[in-house]
């Protein structure tokens, strides 16, 4: 009684100010009971906005009943302190309530994640009106399922949807319900169109791979007897930034690309022996192939194959002990039948549009030799380019610029003299051809100079017997330097002692090896330089003669074929027996014109004759 008397008098003498002006909106707050407050009639309005607050955090209210609302302003919330769990709201286009700095349960009071759901019977997940739930643990009774059957329910419907994290032969994955019992059972299939929720109980299914990413990144289809079949793997790798590597079923290492309507035809492949591409038409009747063969690979096309590009480059990037470095053939039997028409096994069309300094060539090969053998093994010759027919060589360019053909027609104005118009001991002078040359020497005799046998024949120089008796034959002015003349001959001394013979091309003549007073090149042999050996002599304006030793030697009876190219008058390209000698520095005035020339001449006194058989002069070069 004393407390109550003691409030009611504390009451008449605090008059709270709630209201914002004025006498008539302030109330009397009177105790009733201790704590309980009683006869608040209207709205309880702070005076100030945003200054008092309602308790403390020494001093709280209990518990608040409310029937109605409550209103918060932007970014306020609810929660037990500013930095720890709360909910906050955020007045934004789109509102937002945000669960900050608390792991959420739902169902559940120790959530083990920041969103932890725990399903119950009759209340699934639902996501955008589709149900999904999640189960682990589940027991399967059939080992090779698509198809399972779950004794519980879990609340889920037909149409639902379930994933599957855990089991005994239940292959983890999503599965839609088909079929609910209540409280019985749930029917589950991965490859319906919807359906699908189990609870941990008995599973039974059919047939049918999923799909597992691993915590390593790797995407795997597994079987039902838990064998990995295709398998995707993104690895980041030093040195590439990221790599991706697609696995096959190694029971037939086969990929196959195929149009979505013939995925499941059966396309009547083979089982690989290595990592397979196979990429099919469109009607799944033919295809194109690349697979690997041992260190090699093939790519394969049933009919024909196209390859499009700006360049294209065919590199070999390591050594090939045997067999050939790239071959275009044909399996046996694999032949060209149309006969109606020209066909090709190779066929180049270059369409070349340039300008100003360009050059092309439609067909340039270069080989680089850095060691060789002697070809016998071969076509008797190390060929740049070689034809035949079946086995018999036909047209062939060698290494040294020589070529051979059965048949050939030269772009070049070719003069070929094979000394084959006379019958045999025909005096040179008093033959056909006389008014081409003109013959002279020292002791010249024109008994010493003689045809052979007609076809096939040969010339034969002697000289008189005495020191330095000479034979010289020149033929007419007609060869000219500007135009790239190129000489070829086939020769023979009979003894290659105290001997000066030469063939090539001079300006004029010279009377003997020690007076070279014209622009010459020869190539020949003077023993007063080295006997037997083989020499190309120039003698550029007067200036001197030169000989370059070639480094062969020249033997007894036996032909030699000799060959120069002056296409570039100071750098002259030499050749003997077909082989290119390295001679630098060789030249020829420029600008000059140019006659075939012959000699041979004794250099040893007494009673010697040395002579001199030629077979063939030819000389090339353009026309003017």
């Amino acid at each position: 009684m004393i407390k109550r008397i003691l409030g009611i008098i504390l009451g008449l003498l605090l008059i709270v100010g709630v209201g914002s002006v004025g006498a008539e909106s302030k109330y009397l707050l009177i105790p009733m009971g201790g704590p309980n407050w009683s006869g608040i009639l209207t709205d309880i309005i702070p005076g100030t906005d945003d200054t008092y607050d309602l308790g403390s955090v020494s001093f709280n209210w209990q518990d608040l009943f409310l029937s109605g609302n409550i209103t918060v302003d932007d970014d306020s919330w609810i929660g037990l302190g500013a930095a720890k769990g709360r909910i906050e709201f955020d007045d934004q286009t789109i509102d937002e309530v945000n669960f900050l700095d608390a792991n959420v349960g739902i169902n559940t009071s120790t959530p083990a994640g920041l969103l932890h759901g725990v399903l119950a019977a009759g209340r699934p997940v639902i996501f955008g009106g589709d149900v999904l739930a999640t189960v682990t643990g589940v027991t399967g009774t059939d080992a090779s399922p698509t198809v399972l059957t779950v004794a519980t329910t879990n609340g889920v419907a037909e149409g639902d949807a379930v994933i599957i994290n855990s089991g005994t032969n239940a292959i983890v994955g999503t599965y839609w319900v088909t079929a609910v019992g209540v409280d019985a059972f749930v029917t589950l299939d991965r490859n319906a169109s919807s359906g699908g929720a189990i609870s941990a109980a008995s599973v039974t299914y059919v047939d049918a791979p999923s799909q597992l990413i691993t915590n390593s990144g790797v995407l795997k289809t597994i079987y039902s007897d838990g064998t990995d079949s295709h398998i995707i793997a993104a690895k980041n790798e030093p040195g590439l930034g990221g790599r991706l590597t697609i696995g096959l079923d190694e029971t037939a290492r086969t990929m196959v690309i195929a149009d979505a309507g013939d995925v499941d035809t059966d396309l009547g492949l083979s089982v690989a022996n290595d990592p397979t591409l196979v990429i099919f038409s469109v009607d799944a009747t033919r295809y194109v192939k690349l697979s690997t063969t041992g260190s090699g690979a093939t790519l394969q096309a049933e009919s024909w194959l196209t390859l499009k590009h700006t360049k294209f480059i065919n590199t070999m990037d390591s050594d090939r002990a045997t067999g050939n470095a790239f071959t275009h053939n044909s399996i046996a039997g694999a032949e060209l039948t149309d006969t109606g028409s020209e066909q090709s096994w190779v066929y180049i069309e270059a369409e070349i549009n340039q300008s100003s300094t360009g050059a092309y060539n439609a067909l340039k090969i270069k080989v680089t030799e850095t060691g060789t053998g002697d070809g016998s093994t071969g076509s008797g010759n190390n060929l740049i380019l070689a034809g035949t027919s079946v086995t018999t060589d036909l047209f062939k360019v060698d290494n040294a610029g020589g070529i051979f053909a059965s048949a050939i027609s030269i772009g070049k104005y070719t003069w070929s003299e094979d000394f084959d118009g006379e019958v045999a001991a025909v005096q040179w002078e008093s033959g056909s051809a006389a008014d081409f040359w003109v013959t002279a020497g020292t002791n010249y005799a024109a008994a010493n100079v003689t045809y052979t046998a007609g076809p096939g024949g040969t010339l034969e120089v002697k000289n008189a017997a005495a020191d330095n008796d000479s034979v010289t034959i020149l033929g007419a002015s007609n060869f000219r330097e500007a135009q790239n003349p190129i000489f070829e001959a086939r020769i023979k001394i009979d003894d290659i002692t105290t001997v000066h013979w030469a063939v090539g091309l001079v300006e004029g003549s010279y009377a003997s090896n020690t007076t070279y007073d014209d622009d010459v090149i020869l190539i020949g042999q003077d023993t007063d330089q080295a006997a037997g050996n083989v020499y190309l002599i120039t003698n550029d304006n007067a200036a001197g003669a030169e000989f370059t030793d070639t480094g062969i030697n020249a033997v007894n009876g036996t032909y030699l074929k000799v060959k120069f190219d002056a296409t570039d008058p100071e750098d002259v390209r030499v050749w003997i027996n077909d082989t290119e000698i390295d001679i630098s520095g060789a030249n020829i005035l420029a600008g000059t014109t140019l006659m075939p020339y012959i000699m041979v001449q004794n250099l040893a006194a007494g009673s010697i004759q040395r002579t001199l058989t030629v077979d063939y002069v030819k000389i090339w070069q353009d026309r003017g």
